[in-house]
Parts: C-alpha cells; sequence; structure tokens
C-alpha cells in the first residue's frame, strides 16, 4: 500500500485515504455480521460492488507508486529488480501475519492470501512487467479475458490457492491472482502515462484543498492503519455490544 515515495503526490494520498475509509467501513460491516449483530448480504448487490471498487482502488494505485519508484530506483542508479525483490517480500510477510493473527482471530474466516499478499507478489511479479509500458494495458485485457473463461470452473487444488478464481475460500480477504492482476497492470499504465520519470502531469494547485488533509494522513499511512483498524474494530464491537 505504502511504497515510501519520498515526494508525495496529493491525488494519490487522496484516493489512498479515501480507499482505507471505504475499507474500514466495509469491515466494520463484516466484523458486524461475524459477530452476528447484523446479517448485511456483504459480496452481492451494492456492497459487493462497494468491496470490489475500495480493493480495485487499492490495487491500481500501487500500480501506479510502483512506476514512481521504478523511476526513482534508476534515477538513483539502483538495481529496481533487488528494490522489487525486498520489497514484495516485505509486503508478503506482512499479509502472513495478517494470517497468523486473523487464524486465532477468526478461525473459521482467517486470511489465506489476502490483499498484502497479492500485493507483495504483484510487486514480485512486476520485475516482469515494469518495462513493457504501453504493453501493459493489452496484458491487462487478455488476462481479464483469460480470467472471464475459467471463472465458471470450479477447481479445489490447494496449490491453485494464489491463482484460481473460483477456489472457494470462507475468508473475508480473499484476492486470486488471476482476478486482480489485470487491475495492477492497469496501475502499472497509468503510472507511466500520468507519472513519467516519476513526475506528475497533473497540474492543479492542491494548496487550496487543505480540508483534506485528515483524508491524506490516512493516505500516507495506510498500510499502519491497515493493521490496526480491525482489532480496533472489534474490541469497539465488543465494548459496544458484548459488555
Amino acid at each position: 500500500m505504502d511504497l515510501a515515495i519520498k515526494e508525495r503526490f496529493f491525488e494519490l494520498d487522496f484516493l489512498r485515504g479515501i480507499a482505507i475509509l471505504m475499507m474500514i467501513l466495509f469491515h466494520l460491516l463484516w466484523d458486524l455480521n461475524y459477530f452476528k449483530i447484523t446479517n448485511f448480504a456483504l459480496y452481492g448487490g451494492f456492497l459487493g460492488l462497494f468491496q470490489k471498487i475500495t480493493a480495485g482502488l487499492f490495487i491500481f494505485l500501487v500500480g501506479i507508486c510502483l512506476t514512481i519508484s521504478y523511476e526513482r530506483t534508476l534515477k538513483r542508479k539502483e538495481d529496481y529488480k533487488l528494490h522489487f525483490l525486498k520489497r514484495g517480500l516485505k509486503v508478503f510477510g506482512y499479509g502472513f501475519l495478517i494470517t497468523i493473527f486473523t487464524f486465532f482471530v477468526f478461525p473459521n474466516n482467517f486470511i489465506y492470501f489476502g490483499i498484502l499478499h497479492f500485493i507483495g507478489i504483484s510487486i514480485i511479479l512486476s520485475i516482469f512487467f515494469i518495462k513493457l509500458k504501453d504493453k501493459n494495458l493489452w496484458l491487462a485485457f487478455l488476462i481479464f479475458l483469460i480470467y472471464q473463461l475459467i471463472r465458471p470452473i470450479s477447481l479445489s487444488f490447494p496449490y491453485l490457492l494464489f491463482l484460481w478464481p473460483n477456489y472457494y475460500l470462507p475468508a473475508f480477504d480473499y484476492f486470486s491472482l488471476l482476478e486482480w492482476f489485470p487491475i495492477f497492470l492497469l496501475g502499472l499504465f497509468a503510472g507511466q502515462k500520468f507519472y513519467p520519470n516519476g513526475e506528475s502531469k497533473i497540474k492543479l494547485d492542491f494548496s487550496k484543498f487543505k480540508f483534506l488533509n485528515p483524508v491524506n494522513f490516512l493516505g500516507k499511512h495506510s498500510l499502519f492503519i491497515y493493521f490496526i483498524h480491525q482489532p480496533i474494530l472489534v474490541a469497539l464491537i465488543l465494548i459496544v455490544f458484548k459488555f
């Protein structure tokens, strides 16, 4: 989520902050369902669309930020492949910590391959895609078409856990590569179009939008907030409804 970009771009932090707020709201509804306080239909209709837009926005922004990181790594004359490998493994490691936490808190719904696992793997895979530039747009559509073709096929092979879109998992955070990687590639494409050489082509005076700084704060610290929001939500629900 955060890719340690030293020079911040207001619009990216703002959009990431919006995605964080959407994520917190959705996870609050999920938690309320889990504790049998409510019975929202989370994965269909409006809320299902809301969840996909939230996740898609996160993943799209990761792709954009990765292109900026790539350009700045080249300017520092560093090995971008090693940089992406380390970054990807680090994010995947964070995902593994989430797996451990949810295994003990939500044993029947713990996260096998969630958004952090997905982002970590995608960052590593981007080593092979980051130089393709405009071709990433066509690859995104190609992978999307493949996903649509195989989507009705139901398999239950554990080794396809990270890849197959129709693998049933009773988890509230599951992101298969085939389903979501096209959005990541679109982010790479957009990043190279709107942030060439790591510089923004968006020429707006964002100093007029200081009232949006609280949202930007969330965007700047999205990974930290991702880690702490669920324990806080669960604690609040237990305090309000269980005690």
